[in-house]
């Protein structure tokens, strides 16, 4: 994974600040991304995968899930700050 592009220091960090913020706002990680995506009129499907049924079960409650200002304001900080950390 290291030597993949998700696996730069730069592309870690911004996860680990992504997951960070879910869990200061009582949620999982995969919640607030869907929560995030499902509220974007720019992304016309989200695509998930599942392995396990608790797994389609925390996928699918995430709809409907309305992220707050404040946290929208902090994801974008991070989006802002490391624009594509990937690259």
């Amino acid at each position: 994974m290291r030597k993949q592009r998700w696996g730069r220091p730069e592309a870690l960090a911004a996860a680990r600040r992504y997951n960070a913020l879910a869990r200061e706002h009582g949620m999982t990680p995969t919640r607030m991304a869907l929560a995030w995506c499902y509220g974007k009129w720019q992304v016309a499907s989200t695509i998930i995968g599942v392995t396990t049924a608790a797994q389609l079960d925390e996928d699918t409650e995430a709809w409907g899930t309305e992220l707050p200002a404040e946290l929208l304001a902090k994801i974008d900080a991070v989006r802002w700050e490391t624009r594509d950390p990937a690259i």
